[in-house]
């Protein structure tokens, strides 16, 4: 441990709102505070997002131009502030770019996930001026990459990563972002206007 790279550990995934209830409520329990930028209810922000993701109907935030479907998804983002020590974030995943034949499909905000530093910005000073260098967040914050762990932990006991098929110009090619989901939001994704509108078929809990 020292001086390193700055960057972020993140996990991408998406739970139904009964199962995000139980998420927020493990993490209470671990002293772990939910804190949403205006204070809004967590769980009416949270079914926001969702119905935004999983509704039958098309989008509200929904445009076409030449080829490609732009989609943005209501973003849900808040920290998660753990005592004395540095804490975590969940905020929007990154886009995606999925195929449907000849154009293509850019969903905006349609995950989320638990990022956490892996670097803390400290000031520094030579004969050449003043600089900051990047050193490992356990010098810092000791508690916060194991914590990270274990939520990170109840999150894949809950999920499998998504795995979809989505249909190109001449065949269909199965896609692997880096997000994980649970069997209900398979399910309701399943149903939903985004997926039935593209064909967009979910692998992750198929039966073989």
């Amino acid at each position: 441990m020292g001086t390193i790279k700055n960057g972020f550990w993140k996990l991408g995934f998406i739970l139904s709102p009964i199962e995000f209830s139980s998420f927020v409520k493990y993490c209470e329990e671990l002293k772990i505070k939910f804190v949403l930028q205006k204070n809004e209810n967590i769980y009416e922000e949270y079914q926001k997002f969702y119905n935004s993701l999983i509704s039958e109907n098309i989008p509200k935030n929904y445009t076409t131009q030449g080829n490609i479907s732009y989609i943005n998804i209501n973003s849900f983002v808040c920290s998660l502030n753990y005592e004395n020590n540095i804490g975590f974030m969940i905020n929007p995943a990154n886009m995606v770019h999925w195929p449907y034949y000849r154009e293509a499909v850019r969903i905006h905000f349609w995950a989320i996930q638990l990022t956490l530093q892996k670097g803390v910005s400290v000031d520094k000073e030579d004969d050449k001026g003043k600089f900051f260098i990047y050193e490992d967040i356990q010098l810092h914050s000791p508690n916060s990459y194991p914590l990270y762990q274990k939520i990170s932990s109840y999150i894949k006991n809950k999920t499998k990563p998504l795995r979809v098929n989505a249909h190109t110009i001449d065949a269909i090619e199965e896609i692997k972002p880096p997000v994980r989901i649970s069997e209900q939001v398979a399910v309701d994704l399943a149903n939903s206007w985004i997926f039935k509108n593209y064909e967009f078929e979910i692998l992750s809990y198929r039966k073989k």
